[in-house]
């Protein structure tokens, strides 16, 4: 069982959870993205993926109150989250990529969201493309009437004034879902190693009648298969 640094006993809204995987320089701009954050009362889980690099450790050097997760092998993207959050303490999960880099008011936004829709237990974020803010890395998953998944916007330019609204699934870049509402559905299926485990959950969400909420308030910019 992979131990987990960091002794704070603290109860906190928010668990963010990061799973690395050679992220090298991308894992520090994102998590200095979080230490801006105007909303803070949340807690960092960093799953690192047997990462040759060293940067997840850096990571924990600089911020000792970042709980650290080392599995010891590299487990994919779908179980390093699943192994995190079950040692998360906040009601809520914030899943972020190492190569996302949300902007100050992320996390404030996506709370926001939360207290205006009681009702909704999963959002998705708005990601544009980190080397171009405006243009579009996606505005939540949809899914063709074959059955092929793909991200909301992909490429296209920012619309000035994108609307709230109903999304297929949340994109596991940046997402954040209820804890229990998590467990419930089994988290994400580890047979998708990586990619596909977010829209593979959120189908399973919206069989249980619930849905995933775009909040535009809410963004990240994205690297991208970094």
């Amino acid at each position: 069982m992979p131990s987990v640094t960091a002794d704070d006993k603290s109860t906190p809204t928010v668990s963010v959870i990061i799973v690395s995987y050679e992220s090298g320089s991308t894992l520090e701009r994102c998590l200095a993205g979080l230490k801006a954050q105007t909303f803070t009362d949340f807690e960092i889980l960093l799953v690192d993926n047997a990462s040759t690099d060293g940067a997840p450790q850096a990571a924990v050097a600089a911020d000792p109150s970042i709980r650290f997760l080392e599995p010891g092998s590299n487990l994919g993207f779908a179980a390093g989250n699943n192994l995190a959050v079950r040692s998360a303490r906040g009601r809520w999960l914030a899943l972020l990529n190492p190569d996302a880099y949300p902007e100050p008011g992320w996390l404030a936004a996506l709370m926001d969201g939360v207290a205006r829709h009681p009702d909704v237990e999963s959002f998705a974020s708005l990601q544009t493309s980190a080397d171009d803010p405006g243009v579009l890395d996606g505005a939540g998953d949809n899914m063709t009437s074959a059955g092929i998944p793909f991200r909301g916007g992909y490429g296209r330019k920012l619309p000035t004034n994108l609307p709230e609204g109903e999304v297929f699934s949340a994109c596991g870049a940046a997402m954040l879902i209820d804890r229990a509402l998590f467990t419930e559905l089994g988290g994400f299926d580890e047979r998708f190693f990586c990619y596909c485990e977010d829209v593979d959950l959120g189908y399973r969400l919206r069989l249980t009648g619930r849905t995933t909420l775009l909040l535009p308030a809410a963004r990240v910019a994205h690297v991208g298969s970094a």
